[in-house]
């Protein structure tokens, strides 16, 4: 953590940790554990949190022209997909589904993009 000053909270987060981590490096000493880092190439990690995102591919995403990711979305439907995915952003942030709309969010900025880019408005 950095701060110019610790506060009571810092304060009870540090030693919370700190009291963690003895009870860890305790038990790991009692069991014969060593700690290692993982081995797993990216590729192996199937089934991660990753894979619940929303799929901005769908035919609902897709643009004409090339944006980030190359899809193609006919012009005149943009302002369409441009209000839709809003409206989806905000119906997952509702939902407490906040990375799920992060990626809607970003990808909502690429389409923005390109909307001003192409003076389509």
């Amino acid at each position: 953590m950095y701060a110019d000053r610790e506060t009571v909270s810092m304060k009870k987060a540090i030693s919370e940790t700190s009291r963690r981590r003895e009870m860890q490096r305790a038990y790991n000493e009692k069991h014969g554990i060593t700690p290692r880092t993982i081995q797993k190439s990216i590729e192996a990690l199937e089934g991660t949190a990753q894979d619940d995102f929303v799929d901005i591919t769908k035919p609902a995403a897709k643009a004409k022209g090339k944006g980030k990711g190359g899809a193609d979305i006919p012009l005149e439907e943009l302002p369409q997909i441009i209000s839709a995915l809003k409206k989806e952003m905000f119906d997952l942030s509702e939902e407490l589904e906040f990375e799920k709309a992060a990626v809607v969010r970003d990808r909502l900025k690429d389409l923005e993009d390109l909307q001003v880019a192409l003076g389509s408005r």
